[in-house]
């Protein structure tokens, strides 16, 4: 059922996933959070709060770099493809360009 190249793809993904940033910033902060809250520099409820937060956020900016290259790929792919839209309005700004300087 799993043959080997299986199990070569899941290791790569494991190891970039543990090299990926976000891992690591989630990590740390866990890891620091949990040693304050233990010798009791932080109680139990910041300690909760303050976890949940920076998951939250490092996963928020995470969609939202997805979401910002699946638009600037769109964008592109109208580039390439030529949009009719942006089209007309290069067209009517260029006959405008010439009507100034003619």
């Amino acid at each position: 059922m799993f043959d080997k190249e299986f199990w070569n793809l899941c290791f790569i993904k494991v190891i970039e996933t543990l090299l990926s940033v976000k891992v690591w910033v989630i990590f740390s902060f866990l890891a620091i959070s949990t040693y304050l809250c233990i010798h009791g520099f932080v109680e139990s409820g910041h300690w909760a709060t303050s976890n949940a937060s920076i998951i939250s956020v490092v996963f928020a900016l995470r969609e939202g770099f997805k979401t910002a290259k699946v638009k600037n790929n769109t964008e592109l792919e109208k580039m390439k493809n030529g949009d009719p839209k942006r089209n007309r309005e290069l067209d009517h700004s260029k006959r405008t360009i010439f009507k100034i300087f003619t």
